[in-house]
């Protein structure tokens, strides 16, 4: 479990690092004095309600094409791939930029040596204006809301199949909207896991991929080719596996319990998949940057001040 620990380890940076503090406050460029570029500020409890309502009007009207356009919406709102990419390539850059001005080897002489260096720096952008906080808040809410509108409607379905006078139809139509249920269930499960995963394997191609360039456009864009390059692959290895040569397994009419097992199986390989991917990121980082077991300590340990929020 690899990447819930260093999960839990983004989302308790170390607050009393000197140089987390310098890189979590936002200092604008002299010479580029306008703010950077935050597409999820976009992203609030305004608009969020706003979407909710827009596709249960698009539900009551029976609009499918707008239901659809809002879904999709959804879709890429959630999409871990978007924001993690540019996190990832901002973290990188701001580490190549403290090698370019010369301060990096005088940072990695602090106790916490290489990888706490790059771990302040890292957490300090994620934490900047509290942006780790905000996506992650909106991620579990809008799957939150989807989750209790599956078990109302679950509910729904149960007690009509329930009745004794249900028709041949009506329990036909109870088996296709179940089934419709658990692939929206697996779907938010599989958003989810791309959500942390997003966000863990970023932040560690963003630490190797700088560990490497010489200058920050090539650690910025290295980091955008391998970034997109893993994400891309652990979404196809888990097309091919779990929605191809497993479902072709089954039989066409296969049972709900069958379907259910698909599903779960579905959920299971994506987490592998991503699991071993980080799993040997966190193996070649360690290595790369000479990682000892006290310096991997002082970055695990918890903070100071816990429920201490990064503003």
């Amino acid at each position: 479990m690899i990447t819930w620990r260093i999960w839990n380890m983004l989302r308790n940076p170390p607050f009393g690092h000197s140089l987390f503090r310098r890189t979590v406050i936002n200092r604008p460029n002299i010479s580029n004095p306008h703010r950077e570029f935050e597409p999820y500020k976009i992203i609030n409890i305004r608009f969020i309600f706003e979407l909710l309502g827009v596709m249960f009007v698009c539900t009551a009207m029976v609009s499918p094409i707008f239901l659809i356009v809002a879904g999709i919406g959804i879709l890429l709102i959630l999409n871990g791939t978007i924001y993690s990419l540019i996190w990832s390539v901002r973290t990188s850059g701001l580490i190549a930029q403290a090698r370019e001005h010369q301060t990096y080897d005088l940072y990695c002489m602090s106790p916490e040596g290489a990888l706490g260096v790059n771990w302040a720096i890292c957490t300090g952008f994620l934490h900047r204006n509290n942006r780790l906080e905000q996506i992650h808040s909106v991620v579990r809410s809008l799957l939150a809301v989807a989750l209790v509108m599956i078990f109302l409607i679950a509910l729904v379905l149960v007690s009509n199949a329930g009745q004794p006078r249900a028709t041949e139809f009506a329990r036909a139509e109870v088996q296709r909207y179940s089934l419709m249920l658990v692939h929206v269930t697996t779907l938010i499960c599989l958003i989810f896991i791309d959500h942390i995963h997003s966000i863990v394997l970023s932040s560690l191609v963003g630490i190797l991929v700088a560990s490497y360039a010489r200058g920050k456009l090539e650690a910025q864009l290295g980091t955008s080719g391998a970034y997109l390059m893993l994400q891309l692959s652990a979404y196809l290895v888990t097309w091919i596996i779990g929605f191809v040569l497993i479902p072709s397994l089954y039989d066409e009419n296969a049972s709900g319990l069958a379907q259910i097992s698909i599903a779960v199986m579905q959920v299971i390989i994506f987490y592998i998949v991503r699991e071993t991917m980080i799993s040997f990121l966190w193996n070649m980082l360690s290595k790369r940057l000479n990682v000892t077991p006290t310096e991997e300590a002082l970055i695990t340990r918890p903070p100071f001040l816990p429920g201490l929020k990064a503003r």
